[in-house]
């Protein structure tokens, strides 16, 4: 027996408990509303809404818009992504961290995570670490349908720190 019940629970009694508690959720106050939140085209309305307020440059919405939807679903790395995003513009990079760290655990062949958890990690002087980060990315960059030009971005931010430390 598990902790939840039965272990031997069979196909249709599980579709019942699931169709049952379905069924309580949709009879809560805001229970279908919570529902619809989540259905796809709703998200995606809801993502793009995000992205355009990002594009045209208002953050403060952008962050809210983009939190909310990270509240809601959490599992999608674009929205983890452009969550991260928002937050390490107002310099909020443990929190930045912490979403770019999720968007890269949902797709870990994303270079633009990688490359942007770098340069949150420079920022923060963990020099030793954004460096590998911009490594990472670079390789990342060079798997098919990656954005090309992630690996010039992280070369060119290599390079800098580079020249700063010979400065130094």
């Amino acid at each position: 027996m598990s902790r939840f019940g039965p272990s031997d629970m069979g196909a249709d009694q599980a579709q019942a408990l699931v169709d049952r508690l379905i069924g309580e959720v949709i009879e809560l106050p805001h229970g279908q509303a919570a529902l619809r939140s989540m259905e796809p085209a709703q998200v995606e309305a809801d993502y793009a809404r995000a992205w355009a307020l990002l594009s045209a440059g208002d953050l403060s919405a952008a962050t809210d818009a983009f939190g909310e939807l990270a509240r809601r679903v959490p599992d999608q790395h674009r929205v983890q992504l452009g969550f991260a995003l928002c937050l390490q513009h107002y310099g909020l990079l443990a929190d930045a961290l912490r979403h770019y760290g999720l968007a890269f655990v949902l797709d870990p062949s994303s270079a633009t995570c990688a490359f942007r958890i770098g340069e949150c990690l420079w920022a923060r002087g963990d020099h030793q670490d954004a460096r590998e980060a911009m490594l990472t990315a670079i390789e990342l960059g060079s798997i098919q349908d990656s954005d090309p030009q992630i690996i010039g971005l992280a070369q060119a931010s290599l390079d800098e720190w580079a020249s700063a430390a010979t400065r130094a």
